[in-house]
């Protein structure tokens, strides 16, 4: 094939015909490749893997072998069938690479299930006995030879023993259950580390190694059988062409290193951005563009560039002859698709407005309405202590009966002189009262506090209300000078 000649910001370049050619190819084998990435996609979404054995390992080879096929209906179509899909596909280096990830990773989700099971079974043997060894006594002394008094302390220790035996029960099932969480925890941290730091990136790199030397294979063959000169284009080195382009910040001469990108790799895509970001933007360069089949690429800056200067006309001009270019439009039609688009997007914008000025009304109508309710509502009376006590919170009903009882017990032992069960039942009587005081005291404490910091918290409960709305409305009034600029 022959040299064509291209232009870039002014300049003629003679660049041979075979780097389109190539960029079509790039671009076949760049579809190949998202179609095996969506394979990993969908196990990252679904926290899935891959094992290497064969039953397991059919999710990645039969679509690669049916890519591979696909490869040799390519050669043979250009009359090249010295290829087998043995070669290009189960001796791809990135085949071997993806198989192995694989066969490493069920290894190591093997490990993991492995430790975790140990460390279940070395944690569970200490549950019960921890649990057990707190089965003791009532811990209770007897103080009295009476028979009444033995009978029942022997009662009440076999209830106590009873009692903590089926604590222990209780305390080794949630040990037990405490164990599991703590094991199965772990092991699926581990296994989500296992699978985002070495599954996820090792299946990514070696799917992308697979695609690669698949493409190096057919270009290859297309060059022994003389349909496809690769010598004349390995010259041209994309990567490199990238780097140059990352020190156009560095430098005055803006034209100077976008032509040396370009003279590098002239299919790059971001060099035709940058000169369009930079105003250098011309007709012939996007010419050159659309040549390389960039052109898809490459519109969606071009109608940002647009719509974001539309009011310049002149900035946009030649702006707007790369779009009609890119569009298959005339110069006309490309301005009225962009005043179309402009149109929409400011009908868009304003509805969107028009939704936060409504928000911001309604926010301020129940702003007004909280506020009313705060100070409508009336300041309650001044706690006492007995109200507290025997309120509805404390339990007051209880606490004069138990008051009551006890008492009454306790009397009726004294003046009967005996003791036995009244008088239990009269000291746990006044026990309760006791401590329904106590309780009662620092509830009325904390009841007479909040009486006197009423009105500081209601000012409090005003200003928080305010503050948030100042919030919101500040947050509206910025996006709306945003969008009036």
């Amino acid at each position: 094939m022959s040299n064509v000649n291209l232009f870039f910001l002014g300049e003629e370049y003679s660049i041979p015909s075979e780097l389109k050619q190539f960029v079509g190819y790039l671009n076949e084998f760049d579809l190949m490749r998202n179609d095996v990435m969506t394979l990993l996609t969908s196990q990252i979404n679904s926290r899935k893997y891959t094992g290497g054995a064969d039953e397991d390992f059919v999710y990645f080879k039969n679509p690669l072998t049916k890519i591979g096929k696909k490869v040799i209906a390519m050669l043979s179509h250009d009359g090249v069938f010295d290829v087998t899909l043995e070669e290009i596909v189960y001796q791809n280096p990135g085949y071997i690479q993806l198989h192995d990830v694989c066969s490493e990773t069920i290894n190591q989700m093997a490990g993991i299930l492995i430790n975790a099971m140990e460390d279940w079974n070395k944690e569970h043997e200490n549950a019960y006995a921890s649990a057990a060894s707190n089965i003791t006594g009532s811990g209770v002394s007897i103080w009295t030879g009476r028979l009444s008094s033995a009978l029942i302390y022997a009662a009440m220790e076999a209830s106590t023993l009873k009692k903590q035996t089926s604590k222990a029960d209780i305390e080794y099932g949630i040990a037990m259950s405490k164990l599991s969480d703590r094991v199965q925890s772990n092991q699926k941290q581990q296994e989500k580390d296992l699978l985002i730091n070495k599954y996820y990136p090792g299946v990514a790199e070696a799917l992308n190694r697979f695609i690669s030397e698949l493409m190096g294979v057919y270009i290859s063959k297309l060059e022994e059988h003389d349909i496809f000169a690769y010598s004349l284009i390995k010259q041209y080195n994309l990567q490199r062409s990238t780097g140059i382009l990352d020190n156009l910040d560095l430098v005055a001469d803006k034209k100077g290193i976008l032509k040396q990108a370009f003279i590098c790799c002239p299919y790059n895509p971001d060099i035709y951005k940058a000169a369009l970001d930079n105003g250098l933007a011309d007709l012939r360069t996007f010419e050159t563009a659309k040549y390389f089949m960039q052109d898809e690429i490459l519109l969606e800056s071009v109608e940002e560039y647009c719509q974001q200067n539309y009011k310049n006309k002149d900035k946009i001009a030649e702006a707007v002859k790369i779009l009609a270019l890119f569009k298959g439009a005339d110069e006309s039609q490309a301005w009225n698709i962009l005043e179309s688009e402009r149109k929409k997007r400011e009908d868009k914008e304003r509805a969107e407005l028009e939704r936060k000025q409504q928000m911001q009304n309604d926010m301020q109508r129940e702003l007004d309405r909280k506020l009313a309710e705060i100070d409508n509502q009336q300041k309650p009376s001044a706690p006492t202590y007995f109200g507290v006590l025997l309120s509805k919170e404390q339990h007051g009903g209880m606490f004069i009966l138990w008051s009551l009882l006890g008492v009454l017990c306790l009397l009726f032992c004294a003046w009967q002189q005996t003791g036995g069960i009244l008088i239990v039942i009269g000291a746990i009587g006044i026990i309760f009262m006791i401590s329904s005081l106590f309780s009662a005291s620092g509830a009325y404490k904390k009841a007479r506090e909040k009486y006197e910091n009423w009105d500081s918290e209601q000012a409090d409960k005003k200003a928080q209300l305010k503050k948030q709305y100042q919030e919101y409305a500040r947050n509206i009034e910025n996006s709306l000078k945003a969008k009036e600029k």
